[in-house]
């Protein structure tokens, strides 16, 4: 295929993104493994005051005695195993796909969506368009191109436009790679004689070698959550997988198979490394932990695949396949599943795939149009928001349902705050709390199966959970001190919440039934708004211990903290990303509250809002990948 090119191993044909190739054969697939999904080991939370070993942790939420509780205290655990792969989804699939198809003649860069369907051709040149990458945000795909007289990397609007060349190098340039801010791009060259990685801002920029051996290093890929690159490298003699900071420090070997592993792609969450290796004779894909430890094979066939790449909800996994005799993109579940040929056109070769993040919607509760509180849906990769309620009472504190399509949120339109559900749209609005006192801060358990609440119909404000149609009401906390802002961990079986109980508003955990809290933090400020991260290892909040109200985020198996903001104003409901490298919060910095999103290190402190708006943007909620 046109697409095949000679900077490979020892001459070997290979794609421009690094798989050397055998010559396409017309072998019939074979059965594909079902995998089960591997055993998780996850850390130990809460030994020693509660005397059990709950879930890893991870998800999202907002707002805003003293008999002394239990604090948390860790006890080290064995280095945890790779967890479970996601189970398939009942949503389906998610994002859409760029690739490299030879459809036209020579090799051009297309876009479908994640059903194989809605093929477009995004380049249109007589030279070879290949490598595609999607920004985070989505707006834009980095690709290499020779259509200069040797392979650069360019950067296009998502939809084909605005195509501009950043790495103008005398060299070949191959394999871009976005870092998760969408700041810099890794990628490969050929400037210093061999294949090496470099780094350059997202401009081209402050162009900066990574990588410096006589040895070909190729196809880097940047982690979701930004700490490491993965790439190829032949350096030890052999074609291995390895990792290594952004600033080339700590390369270290994660593979070492004997056969040829290349094309490294993390997971969502980056706990998870996918590549091809021809190990067991033929290229196939494999699932390793970040650490390259418990490798699993995901394909089996006689033919040859490469290129993984993942959805973005990390259930399923997008390759490059020749059981037809020619290329062409398949999909399976990245917990074992057969194989779908997305792209099936039998004149062409597909190769080169990349599946695009999902920038999700955020829910948040605007004042901005009507005096009172409405919520309104904005995007966080463009501006505009869509006011999805309308009343003439304020809706408050909106929470995505875990498959992204409902949302719960407490309303005064029955006088009294009330916890109610509606569409993603606005429609079929349903009370699911019918009290003469108040039930605020709705959020669902990562299943769907239960909304954990705030309500004082017993008192004082209590942590209550029932089912989203309102029945099976339990009781969580039971103090005469106030609790609220809860959020489940991600499997669901502990909470983060806020209390009162020892003198200050300081956070607690406890199981999913109200049993075994204890103490989180213990600082004289106040700390409120726990929003656990998709990881589940750290829990942003906010906090005035240092003044304003500022986020933070906590390491829950350390109980170290660190200071994300340092602004003028006050700064509220921290909220993650579903991949977590993201957070949006809502500020007053620019005199009224406006949502805001950074970085999950806080930078990129970026205002989403309309800053023209005379109202306040509170209490953001992200929707889950969908």
């Amino acid at each position: 295929m046109a697409a095949l090119s000679e900077h490979g191993p020892a001459g070997a044909k290979r794609n421009l993104r690094g798989a050397p190739r055998r010559p396409a054969a017309a072998l019939l697939v074979g059965a594909l493994l079902l995998l089960a999904s591997m055993a998780c080991n996850p850390p130990q939370f809460l030994v020693d005051a509660i005397g059990r070993p709950p879930e890893p942790l991870a998800l999202i939420l907002f707002t805003l005695t003293p008999t002394p509780s239990p604090t948390y205290t860790h006890t080290p655990t064995p280095t945890a195993t790779l967890g479970p792969l996601p189970t398939p989804a009942p949503t389906g699939f998610s994002g859409r796909i760029a690739f490299v198809s030879d459809l036209e003649g020579n090799t051009e860069i297309y876009m479908m969506d994640s059903k194989g369907t809605g093929r477009k051709r995004l380049t249109d040149n007589a030279a070879a368009d290949t490598d595609p990458a999607w920004s985070p945000n989505v707006s834009q795909i980095a690709f290499a191109s020779d259509r200069d007289g040797n392979s650069e990397i360019y950067v296009m609007a998502a939809e084909g436009g605005d195509q501009t060349n950043l790495s103008k190098s005398p060299g070949n340039d191959y394999d871009p790679t976005w870092q998760p801010d969408g700041k810099r791009i890794a990628f490969v060259s050929y400037r210093d004689g061999n294949p090496e990685i470099y780094v350059m801002n997202s401009d081209g920029s402050e162009q900066v070698r990574l990588t410096s051996n006589t040895a070909q290093d190729l196809t880097p890929s940047w982690s979701r959550d930004g700490k490491r690159i993965a790439f190829a490298s032949i350096r030890d003699g052999n074609f291995e997988i390895y990792s290594m900071n952004p600033d080339g420090s700590d390369q270290l070997r994660l593979t070492d198979s004997g056969g040829e592993d290349l094309q490294p792609a993390w997971s969502p969450k980056s706990d998870r490394i996918a590549f091809a290796s021809r190990r067991d004779g033929n290229y196939e894909i494999y699932v390793m932990a970040a650490d390259g430890s418990q490798p699993m094979r995901m394909t089996l066939t006689e033919s040859d695949e490469s290129f993984p790449t993942w959805s973005p909800d990390g259930v399923r996994l997008a390759f490059s396949g020749n059981s037809t005799g020619r290329y062409d993109i398949y999909s399976i579940y990245a917990a074992g599943s057969a194989a779908q040929n997305m792209s099936n056109i039998f004149s062409a070769n597909d190769d080169n795939a990349d599946w695009s993040p999902s920038p999700a919607h955020l829910v948040m509760a605007s004042s901005q149009k009507s005096g009172n509180y409405e919520l309104y849906l904005i995007k966080s990769d463009a501006p505009g928001a869509t006011r999805i309620s309308n009343n003439a009472a304020s809706d408050r504190s909106p929470a995505f349902s875990p498959d992204g399509s409902k949302i719960a949120l407490y309303s005064f339109r029955d006088q009294n705050a009330e916890i109610y559900t509606m569409n993603l749209d606005g429609s079929n609005t349903k009370r699911i709390t019918d009290s003469v006192f108040s039930d605020r801060q709705p959020t669902w358990a990562p299943d769907g199966s239960r909304i954990a609440f705030v309500s004082e119909r017993a008192g004082n404000a209590e942590i209550f959970t029932m089912s989203p149609l309102g029945t099976e009401l339990q009781r969580l906390t039971n103090t005469a001190a106030k609790e609220g802002s809860p959020d489940w961990s991600p499997l669901g079986s502990d909470i983060v919440f806020w209390s009162e109980r020892d003198g200050n508003m300081e956070l607690y955990l406890m199981d999913a039934y109200g049993h075994f809290q204890a103490r989180l933090t213990n600082d004289p400020g106040t700390d409120l708004d726990p929003a656990w991260s998709p990881r589940g290892d750290q829990v942003a909040f906010s906090s005035d211990r240092f003044g304003d109200f500022e986020i933070m985020l906590l390491t829950v198996e350390t109980l170290e903290t660190v200071r994300l903001t340092v602004s003028r104003g006050d700064d509220f409901s921290p909220t993650w990303s579903s991949n977590g490298d993201q957070i949006a919060f809502s500020s007053n910095r620019s005199g009224t509250f406006k949502v805001y999103m950074m970085t999950s290190t806080g930078d990129s402190q970026t205002m989403l809002s309309n800053p023209d708006s005379s109202g306040d943007d509170i209490e953001p909620d992200w929707q889950p990948a969908q």
